[in-house]
């Protein structure tokens, strides 16, 4: 449960004296809320696990609550929220004061995913639609695109909507501009099909909806930081180290 106000209010003050200092201030899952408590989310773009995204906009209504989002820096408040979170959290922190290199290779001594992966993939589809049907709805749209381009114009008109009310939504409910849910969406459902389908690379790339496996494969480097190929390996390997 979010913590109580009055019974963090110490640590509150800790917080803000570290913070104004120059430290970076981190939490996870409920962390936010103490955060919030210290009065560092006001005016920030944040998140927390799926499940609390309501009550945190209730509890700070001055805070840019992301819902969805698996982690957010802003101004050296970084929030997090959904499965293994802290780990993402662990390796920003690493990356971030160290080094890519640094983060790359505790990720693969912890055996984790060095990409966050949104929190929808995990939310219960009743609870989604319950939440933002009109997320549901733009999610469908982009997935059953398939290997055709995809604008936002396009989205929008896909969704009865007006491009601008499109990006106020999505920016609003996600935190992303039309394009990069796009790109989000396509690449959530292309490393899905690669941790479940033994399907060839170039296949996978049309059933994810881009247009050819070249601009996959540029796509997911961009966002993996490896090839489908060394994802696909790397995937397998780590589900055979949990098996064991």
């Amino acid at each position: 449960m979010p913590p109580d106000d009055e019974a963090f209010a110490g640590v509150a003050g800790w917080l803000r004296d570290r913070h104004a200092g120059g430290a970076m201030i981190c939490g996870s899952c409920c962390g936010p809320f103490v955060i919030g408590v210290a009065g560092l989310l006001d005016g920030r773009r944040c998140t927390t696990t799926w499940w609390l995204h309501d009550e945190m906009r209730r509890r700070f209504p001055r805070a840019d609550a992301a819902w969805g989002a698996s982690m957010i820096e802003d101004g050296r408040i970084v929030t997090a929220g959904g499965p293994l979170s802290w780990a993402d959290l662990s390796l920003h922190v690493i990356r971030t004061l160290v080094g890519p290199d640094a983060a790359r290779l505790a990720a693969d001594f912890a055996v984790i995913d060095t990409t966050p992966m949104s929190q929808s993939v995990y939310v219960p589809p009743a609870h989604l639609a319950a939440s933002d049907p009109f997320l549901v709805t733009a999610e469908q749209a982009v997935r059953s695109a398939r290997g055709a381009s995809l604008s936002a114009a396009q989205l929008a008109k896909k969704l009865s909507t007006s491009e601008r009310t499109l990006h106020r939504r999505l920016t609003r409910a996600t935190g992303e501009a039309p394009r990069a849910f796009i790109e989000r969406i396509r690449f959530e459902t292309a490393r899905t099909l690669l941790d479940t389908a033994p399907n060839a690379i170039k296949q996978i790339a049309l059933e994810s909806g881009y247009r050819d496996e070249g601009s996959f494969r540029r796509a997911f480097r961009r966002h993996a930081g490896m090839t489908p190929s060394a994802y696909r390996e790397w995937s397998s390997q780590r589900r055979g180290t949990a098996k064991a």
